[in-house]
């Protein structure tokens, strides 16, 4: 009868916990490997060297890379959460 309570094949087999063990860094866009990265996205669906972290707000890593990516781009600053909120009171205390 096989031992089931010896783990230590599964874990080695299991991809959905290779995958959490993966390495994974911010996207920079200045950054030429990051660049590269997401190249082979764009081409192949797959990530390359280097693969990133999903950040607030975004809710996958796809979104998150391209968002980041386009504003480098454009030079635009995504507005953050104290700027929001400062402005939205200021424009209730003027109503």
């Amino acid at each position: 009868m096989p031992n089931f309570t010896d783990s230590s094949d599964f874990l080695n087999r299991a991809t959905t916990l290779r995958l959490a063990a993966t390495n994974r860094t911010t996207f920079d866009p200045s950054n030429g490997d990051h660049l590269e990265s997401l190249r082979s996205f764009i081409n192949t669906g797959n990530w390359g060297t280097v693969m990133f972290h999903c950040e607030y707000p975004f809710t996958d890593v796809p979104t998150t890379v391209m968002m980041k990516f386009t504003g480098h781009i454009l030079g635009a600053k995504r507005e953050t959460a104290e700027v929001r909120i400062n402005r939205r009171l200021s424009a209730e205390a003027v109503n």
